[in-house]
């Protein structure tokens, strides 16, 4: 019969204080149970702080876009901009070909920084709204 070797407690590795020494393969187990506790709160309470600012920005963002303040300020935006196309105070009416003479004489490196509409009324013909 094959003699097998077994260790017990009494043969095993002693400090001078009596003590068994950790093997250094051993894990400790309440630090890492520790860690782990750890780490799962910390991850849960960043989840919670980040969707807490989703919601805020998110509430922010709805406040903004339906202020009534941001509306009014649309709609007159709107009403002047109607108005002179209509040829309301500040637009005039120029025929196309004259519109842009004037645009080219404007931007050109020898025209005048303001084009005159008041020889353009003078020709009769059907035109466009043109605002400056």
């Amino acid at each position: 019969m094959a003699h097998t070797h077994t260790t017990d407690i009494a043969s095993a590795d002693h400090g001078s204080s009596g003590r068994v020494r950790p093997q250094y393969d051993d894990i400790n187990v309440t630090v890492v149970v520790m860690v782990g506790i750890i780490s799962a709160i910390v991850t849960f309470l960043i989840v919670v702080a980040v969707q807490g600012m989703a919601y805020r920005m998110e509430d922010t963002f709805l406040r903004a876009a339906n202020s009534e303040f941001r509306k009014d300020v649309a709609a007159e935006t709107v009403a002047a901009q109607k108005a002179m196309l209509d040829g309301g105070e500040g637009g005039a009416k120029v025929p196309i070909e004259k519109a842009m003479e004037l645009v080219v004489g404007k931007y050109s490196k020898g025209g005048t920084s303001e084009p005159s509409v008041g020889s353009a009324e003078s020709h009769g013909e059907a035109g466009s709204s043109v605002s400056h």
